[in-house]
């Protein structure tokens, strides 16, 4: 049995895909499956998978048409043979010893979630972001700090454990292209008993990349629509929360500040949001918790609303 099946969406990324399939084989823990999954290509990426598959064994290549990288993500968990998976997008790549760093803490404390840090690679320059978290066997801890000390929105920087997909009937949401990954790790958190952190990181974001999202105009409502999606998944598990209202307000931050005044459709129901939640983010226990620029975005909302 593999214990790891990292699983790799491609979507016409020739020019990056070398490094990326690169990357996995060269894992100093060989013991890994290797799903690509060839989201309905028309450049020469199959080619690539296909070269590399001839040579490596542990690659398999599911084709399928053109669906977007949440079907792709899906059908990947679905043909999984690993123990645990680890998502790594074509256009990305990651140290030779993540795989065996991530899941030896996995083995370590029993966990079904394991964290790390994130390189974000600029065309000069690369930032690295650390993620908040410790250990912890309280998803209610994981999610206080991912909304007030700005965890990564990502399932790329974590090992995740098959079956909390499986056994939880979770999917990555089909019908969004924005906030998909935030409102997956949102929903395995309810089932992970243990959630443990490497203090390292492995996992290359290429932000010059359109990755499979796609570079075109996307409907920034999406996010509120996935956290909708989220919150009923909540409800329908009877866990109660309060943090909502703080996640919304992270989501109005990143796509209105500067923006206040853009008069699409989309942004002025995001902006219709944020109003109704106001009352509720100022009187939310950890709100004094937030950084400076959050409690400032929210007094400048305040004062926008009452001149505009």
């Amino acid at each position: 049995m593999n214990l790891i099946t990292v699983i790799v969406p491609v979507y016409n990324t020739e020019k990056y895909l070398d490094r990326c399939i690169v990357s996995i084989i060269n894992q100093t823990f060989k013991n890994i499956e290797i799903l690509c999954i060839n989201d309905g290509s028309t450049d020469n990426s199959l080619k690539i998978l296909s070269d590399y598959a001839n040579k490596d064994n542990r690659i398999r290549i599911i084709n399928q048409v053109n669906k977007g990288l949440s079907v792709a993500r899906n059908t990947g968990i679905k043909a999984a043979n690993g123990v645990y998976i680890l998502h790594v997008d074509s256009d990305d790549w990651i140290e030779p010893d993540m795989c065996e760093t991530m899941y030896k803490e996995a083995e370590k404390y029993d966990a079904d979630i394991v964290t790390s840090h994130v390189y974000f690679d600029y065309p000069h320059k690369t930032i690295l972001k650390k993620e908040p978290y410790k250990k912890t066997n309280n998803f209610s801890d994981f999610l206080t700090t991912f909304t007030v000390k700005r965890g990564i929105n990502s399932v790329c920087n974590k090992l995740i454990k098959r079956d909390l997909y499986l056994l939880n009937n979770i999917e990555h949401y089909e019908d969004i292209s924005l906030g998909e990954d935030s409102s997956a790790l949102l929903r395995l958190i309810l089932f992970a008993r243990v959630i443990a952190a490497v203090n390292k990181a492995f996992y290359h974001y290429d932000i010059k990349t359109s990755s499979m999202t796609g570079s075109a105009k996307k409907n920034v409502m999406e996010y509120i629509q996935a956290l909708s999606k989220v919150e009923n998944f909540y409800r329908q598990n009877n866990v109660k929360t309060d943090m909502f209202p703080l996640l919304r307000l992270k989501i109005a931050y990143i796509n209105l500040y500067g923006n206040m005044h853009t008069a699409t459709d989309a942004f002025r129901k995001l902006k219709e949001h944020l109003y109704s939640d106001i009352k509720l983010i100022l009187s939310h226990p950890c709100f004094y918790k937030l950084s400076l620029k959050y409690k400032c975005f929210v007094f400048m909302c305040l004062v926008f609303r009452k001149f505009h």
